[in-house]
């Protein structure tokens, strides 16, 4: 660590040892992880629960997911807008006390995992009951007093207004349920799986159980080198190929040139939703006068997306824009790279070519013996 930060006067570290000098805490930070931390640290998870090395030290990564919606790694010191725990009544104190600015809320997927658990046998296997309690708990569209109005009618329905958990959870309702969240920008990535557990999973990959702290350094640092390379993947397919149109309309192609891929096939559903509609409106009136004038009203709404050529500027935000916009957008510097253009064949193949090397990389880069194999395979074929 403490060569890094000769080399690096942006890196940082700190760590504390007991009366005997055996390590008890090591924090440390890179600045690429700042740069993460800079461009998506509005919502971050923080988890204490994981733990794969000899000495029994926690691992507790602050994580949170990029502009391709993969979680990526950071430890550092700055507020985040908000963080994600789970009900640990400790960790919901020191948010209070230390993270002043910062909202605090439980992560939805432990939460909702438990369920199987606190209900009587005989909901187990109800798919009714599954379904009123995810429509009431998962939306974000219903403001709180609706979600609570449907909370309700499902306990009354299954007779659940006595289970302890349940009243429980209800009493902390503030603290998990998206409704109450709705102001908050972004407020469907904290509604999604457990970012937190699957950075667990993904780190399981190339860590060892009885790893000792210098092996774990090392394994971290593969696995961090491994997320990286994926992602700078990603923002080179995402500069390089050109998405594939569904529709007509204009505002298709301009999203297509300022979101990620991953976020723009989502917009791109949407964007097919409403162009589907709007011809199945165009077809009623011209078959059937009287028809059309009852689905008026839908119009308006609908042949506002039409006549949009650009995505508005409230509507687009940071988060989901392509990598150089995102920092243009937080001041973080890039080389300017064209947002829009022809894409032709040849380019294509040299996009997907530098894909696969990355990947093989990736899949040998925590392995010297195949990296070594790979090498040679690679001389060889040059």
């Amino acid at each position: 660590m403490k060569k890094k930060k000769e080399s690096c006067d942006t890196f940082m570290y700190e760590y504390e040892v007991d009366s005997r000098s055996p390590l008890m805490h090591l924090f440390w930070c890179d600045p690429i992880a700042k740069k993460n931390f800079m461009q998506f640290g509005d919502i971050v998870s923080f988890d204490t629960t994981y733990s794969t090395n000899r000495y029994s030290m926690i691992f507790a990564p602050f994580t949170g997911r990029d502009n391709h919606g993969r979680a990526f790694v950071k430890c550092m010191g700055l507020s985040p807008k908000l963080i994600i725990t789970d009900q640990d009544l400790g960790m919901k104190v020191v948010v209070e006390n230390v993270l002043v600015d910062t909202r605090h809320r439980w992560c939805m997927w432990h939460i909702m995992a438990k369920v199987a658990e606190k209900v009587p046998k005989s909901l187990l296997g109800n798919s009714v009951f599954k379904k009123d309690l995810n429509s009431c708990v998962w939306s974000e569209l219903i403001e709180p007093t609706e979600f609570e109005d449907k909370w309700n009618t499902v306990m009354e329905t299954y007779e659940l207004e006595d289970a302890d958990w349940f009243v429980s959870m209800f009493e902390s309702r503030e603290f998990w349920v998206p409704a109450y969240f709705r102001d908050f920008p972004n407020s469907s990535l904290i509604k999604t799986t457990s970012v937190s557990e699957s950075q667990n999973r993904f780190f399981k990959r190339y860590t060892q159980s009885r790893a000792n702290l210098v092996m774990f350094l090392m394994n971290f640092n593969n696995a961090v080198d491994a997320q990286r390379n994926k992602s700078a993947k990603l923002d080179y397919m995402d500069a390089n190929t050109t998405a594939k149109m569904r529709t007509e309309w204009s505002v298709e192609k301009h999203a297509s040139t300022i979101f990620t891929d991953y976020a723009f096939k989502e917009i791109q559903e949407q964007i097919l939703e409403a162009y589907n509609h709007c011809s199945l409106i165009s077809i009623s009136n011209e078959s059937s006068p009287e028809h059309y004038k009852d689905r008026s009203c839908m119009l308006p709404r609908l042949s506002c997306i039409e006549e949009q050529k650009l995505i508005p500027e409230n509507l687009i935000g940071g988060r989901w824009l392509k990598s150089p916009l995102v920092k243009a957008v937080h001041a973080v510097q890039f080389e300017d790279v064209a947002t829009h253009g022809y894409v032709d064949d040849k380019k294509k193949a040299q996009a997907i070519l530098l894909g696969e090397m990355l990947e093989l990389y990736q899949a040998v880069s925590v392995n010297i013996d195949q990296m070594h194999e790979l090498t040679s395979i690679v001389r060889e074929a040059r």
